[in-house]
């Protein structure tokens, strides 16, 4: 990125009390004009907040996902734990072995086994420290007064930097929640099997 440039604007001139300033300002004025029109830059500045406001949102959304099956943990222990035991499964492990009681003992474990693991990742998504906002200490009085394609650039510059990082968190969010998920799932169903075997 070129050095950024800056005009030479006095106050008298910003409310058009004299007409004295130097031509070459307004010549450079009215280049950087050009070439901001003749650029792209404002509609990548506009699809980068875009992108960035999206990654900021997924953090949320990943949050409340998680907070769901917070939810639905503590339901299922509370509502099935009577019915299948840890201690119950333990002393299937010292009965002699059959088919049935063999099936039961594991998927009564991976019903612990993936009730256990979907908290875990749950909770760590939660834990994720929300990535770092738009920093406003750019935004001086000499930012302002800088040339716009210069500007600018710069905005455009923090923006792809931020939703970057955004969605590089993200995407490691995203695989702790399908791991949630999932061993949610081999939870239900495997106490959905253990159920059934304990009517045969």
């Amino acid at each position: 990125m070129k050095p950024s440039k800056t005009y030479n604007v006095t106050i008298a001139e910003v409310n058009n009390k004299t007409n004295n300033s130097p031509d070459n300002t307004e010549c450079q004025r009215e280049g950087d004009r050009k070439l901001y029109d003749l650029t792209s830059i404002s509609e990548c500045l506009s699809v980068a907040m875009h992108e960035y406001s999206i990654e900021r949102n997924k953090k949320q959304s990943f949050d409340d996902r998680a907070g769901i099956i917070i939810t639905i943990f503590a339901a299922i222990i509370i509502v099935i734990y009577d019915k299948i035991p840890l201690a119950e499964i333990i002393e299937k492990m010292y009965q002699p072995l059959t088919l049935i009681i063999l099936l039961q003992i594991i998927t009564g474990c991976l019903f612990y086994i993936g009730l256990i693991a979907s908290l875990i990742h749950a909770v760590m998504i939660i834990a994720v420290k929300p990535s770092k906002g738009f920093d406003l200490s750019i935004i001086s009085s000499e930012f302002i007064w800088t040339a716009k394609i210069y500007s600018v650039s710069k905005l455009l510059e923090t923006y792809l930097s931020l939703a970057n990082i955004h969605r590089s968190k993200n995407e490691d969010i995203a695989k702790e929640l399908v791991i949630s998920q999932r061993s949610m799932i081999i939870s239900i169903i495997s106490l959905m099997i253990y159920l059934i075997l304990l009517t045969i």
